[in-house]
């Protein structure tokens, strides 16, 4: 059994899914995709090695990438206001648990397979406090 470790990020990181915006530098020209499928400036990434504990043979990570900083309370409900992506990533076994760099499919099969995103407990997630 591996040992679980945690380790966190904080950083502004201008992050975009699916489609890319160039802005400045040589590409100053480039032109920019009109449509966004989604598109948050994340300054918070939280992310947490779990080894093969729950997924023998394949290692599993959690990743929450946020707009703001991310808390909740014990049942699971943010306390935060913002836009948050919780992603559930299963990756080859590696010795230092650093996630491997690669292409990530899509998984709605619960397969735990490697090089996979479990689509059915990822999500996105828009909050308000109240």
């Amino acid at each position: 059994m591996r040992t679980k470790h945690f380790f966190y990020l904080l950083a502004a990181l201008p992050l975009i899914f699916v489609a890319c915006d160039k802005k400045g530098g040589d590409d100053a020209n480039a032109q920019k995709p009109e449509n966004y499928d989604v598109r948050i400036e994340a300054k918070y990434l939280l992310a947490e090695y779990w080894g093969d504990e729950f997924s023998p043979g394949v290692d599993n990570y959690s990743i929450i990438i946020a707009e703001n900083e991310f808390k909740m309370d014990f049942s699971g409900t943010s306390l935060t206001a913002g836009s948050y992506y919780c992603l559930d990533v299963y990756a080859p076994v590696t010795d230092d648990g650093k996630l491997p760099a690669g292409t990530y499919t899509l998984d709605m099969s619960e397969s735990c397979s490697e090089w996979t995103i479990d689509g059915t407990v990822s999500t996105g997630v828009k909050t308000k406090c109240v």
